[in-house]
Order: C-alpha cells, then sequence, then structure tokens
C-alpha cells in the first residue's frame, strides 16, 4: 500500500476518536495522529498546478518562542485573538470547557479567566476582537461557536462580550491566575450557512456589521482535504453569503490534514479600505491573502465575489494541531499557539510561536 494512503488512514483514525468520543475521551488517539502526522504531511504530496494567476510566493520565516501557556486552564488553545492595547491576548478552549475565556499578557502570564450566562457554546472554535455589532458601543471579544465536526448542526452562533466591561487588567509584574470573573453577553447571533452545515474553526470580524467565516472541508469517503468556502456574516441581518472558494490544498501541494484551515487573523484595516489582508493557519503553514472586496464601503447584500490578489505560502516551524493564530499589533507579523492537549502528555505548558516579520521571496 503507498505510503501516503496509509498516513492518511491513520490521520483519519486518530481523528476519528476525537470525532466519535468527543474532546475528552477523543485525546486517547492523539498520540497515533502526533506519531503519523509528520510522516503523512510529508509523503500525502499532491502535484497539483496552480490554477489561479494572483501574485504568490512561498517561504521560509524565522519563529521564535514568545511565551508560554499554564495547561492549567489553558489546555487546548483553539483560538487567539489581540486585545486593543497590544499588550494582551484573549484565548479560548476547544469544545467540551465550560463557557469561558480567557485573556493573558503575551508571553501567557497572569491568565484571567471571565465566565458567562446566557450562552453556551457547543463547539468554540475561535476568538476574535472588533467593532461591537451595530447599536453596541466600543470594541467586543467574540467568541465563534462554529465547530461542527459531523456536518449536522442546524446553525451555529458568534457570542459578544463588550471589553469595557471586563476588569481592567493587572499591572506590574506577576505570573498566575486570577479568580475567574462573570461577565454579561451583549449579544448573541444565529445563522446557518446557504448550502447547509458547514464545519469550521476559522473566524474574525471584518467592521461592526460583517464578520469572516472560512470553512475546514474534508471529502467524505477518502478525508481528502477541499477547497476552502469563505462566508461574510451580516452580523444585522444573521445570514451568511459565500464570496470565494480558496483552494488551500493546491497552495499547500498537501490533500491531508497540513491543509485543512485551523484559525485565521484579520489585519488591521485603515478606513475606506476596498481590500482585506487575512493570516490563515493550517496544521503545517501559515498562508497570508489578500482580497479586493467591497464589503468595508457597501451594505448591498449578498456581496460581489471577493477577488483574491495575492497569497503568500509561509514555512512556520509547525505546532502539533496548531489551531490558534492573531497578527501583531502593527499587521507585520503574527503569534500562533497549540490546541493540542499537552497536560495528558505530561507538560506543564503549552508554547506560543512569534514571527516577527512576515517576508516572502
Amino acid at each position: 500500500m503507498d505510503v501516503a494512503i496509509k498516513g492518511r488512514r491513520l490521520e483519519r483514525f486518530g481523528m476519528s476518536l476525537y470525532l466519535v468520543f468527543g474532546r475528552r475521551t477523543g485525546r486517547i488517539g492523539f498520540g497515533i495522529f502526533c506519531g503519523v502526522f509528520a510522516l503523512s504531511s510529508a509523503m500525502a504530496q499532491a502535484s497539483i498546478a496552480p490554477r489561479t494567476s494572483e501574485r504568490s510566493c512561498e517561504g521560509r520565516v524565522e519563529t521564535r518562542e514568545a511565551g508560554r501557556f499554564s495547561v492549567d486552564p489553558i489546555d487546548e488553545a483553539s483560538g487567539l485573538a489581540l486585545s486593543p492595547d497590544g499588550q494582551h491576548f484573549f484565548v479560548t478552549n476547544d469544545s467540551g470547557d465550560s463557557p469561558r475565556f480567557f485573556r493573558t499578557r503575551l508571553d501567557g502570564s497572569t491568565i484571567e479567566e471571565f465566565s458567562f450566562k446566557g450562552y453556551k457554546p457547543i463547539d468554540a472554535e475561535d476568538i476574535s476582537v472588533g467593532p461591537c455589532p451595530s447599536g453596541i458601543t466600543g470594541s467586543c471579544v467574540a467568541l465563534a461557536d462554529i465547530g461542527d465536526n459531523r456536518d449536522r448542526r442546524k446553525n451555529v452562533t458568534l457570542g459578544f462580550f463588550r471589553i469595557d466591561e471586563l476588569p481592567k487588567p493587572p499591572t506590574g509584574p506577576g505570573r498566575g491566575r486570577l479568580a475567574a470573573v462573570e461577565i454579561p453577553l451583549a449579544k448573541k447571533i444565529k445563522f446557518v450557512y446557504p448550502e447547509g452545515p458547514r464545519n469550521a474553526e476559522a473566524f474574525g470580524v471584518l467592521n461592526s456589521r460583517y464578520g469572516v467565516i472560512v470553512s475546514k472541508r474534508q471529502e467524505k469517503k477518502s478525508r481528502a482535504t477541499l477547497p476552502a468556502d469563505v462566508y461574510v456574516v451580516d452580523f444585522e441581518k444573521e445570514q451568511t453569503a459565500k464570496v470565494a472558494e480558496w483552494d488551500v490544498p493546491t497552495w499547500v501541494k498537501d490533500q491531508g490534514l497540513g491543509a485543512l484551515v485551523t484559525g485565521l487573523s484579520i489585519a488591521p484595516m485603515a478606513a475606506g479600505s476596498g481590500s482585506v489582508r487575512i493570516l490563515l493557519l493550517t496544521y503545517r503553514d501559515v498562508i497570508e491573502v489578500t482580497a479586493t472586496t467591497d464589503i468595508l464601503t457597501s451594505t448591498t447584500w449578498p456581496p460581489k465575489p471577493w477577488v483574491l490578489t495575492s497569497r503568500s505560502v509561509l514555512k512556520v516551524d509547525p505546532l502539533e494541531q496548531q489551531e490558534a493564530i492573531a497578527y501583531d499589533a502593527k499587521g507585520t507579523g503574527f503569534y500562533y499557539a497549540t490546541e493540542a492537549p499537552l497536560a495528558l502528555l505530561g507538560y506543564k505548558t503549552a508554547p506560543i510561536r512569534y514571527v516577527e516579520k512576515i517576508v516572502c521571496q
């Protein structure tokens, strides 16, 4: 049997334990998944000629460790977002956790926990920071309950929390975990996809009206990775519209798990901008794309299709099961972290990696 096929079957076996048994019990398969991931990602290459005409490049970027999260309580970081002050992260755990999210310093220290009522996510997969939806002042943390491994959820949801209603972050040196604080839910929206249920782990707030979701698609029988669907979410209408399809498997030359989109981050944008710059995280690489859109200056619904103008495939030092990514304050570098259940393997902390400058030659 071809080595690539063997690798993908082992990948599917490890992942199936998560899908069948859930976050807690499914961790049994994590060792198998980690053991074959490097081999299968390298061997399952697909030589597909690019079909796009936009500017593209591929390059390796230098990474360094920026800090570490304590795995108690951040044991499976599936979403990462930079705070408006540029000095803190907001972080969420994967499905199976209690209704909560966290704020930490950029080195992972001084963990603050925020719990809430009236909103219980089923599978919170990403977190974003941006302007609150219309009618709510200030900036909000948006928790994206968009995971749907079996493609069967009737709807998915977003929960918004006003940052002004959070306690001020502690100042001065120090580490440790602070007592949990309960905060109010500012808004919850519920929506469906035009084509039916979709699994997704990548979400970002564009502005006070719109957000972006990128799907995590696989062929049902072979589990080969499919091109990712890109959706715009209208917070007022509580509707979604497909605006693009990004062929990540072709871009990274991998139809296995290495091409699944697991997180995204949207770069800071100038007022009146006609384009958007987005980082896509996969289990192996980071891709920065730029697309032109009228969504930032128009309220017409449904929005026009996005036009991809550039993409850069960035070869990072990958973390096992990396699912969390965030641009830095300047939008010239980024942080990324892992959802791997390292506590199961006896680790006390999980790494936060940083790329200071995005360079692709």
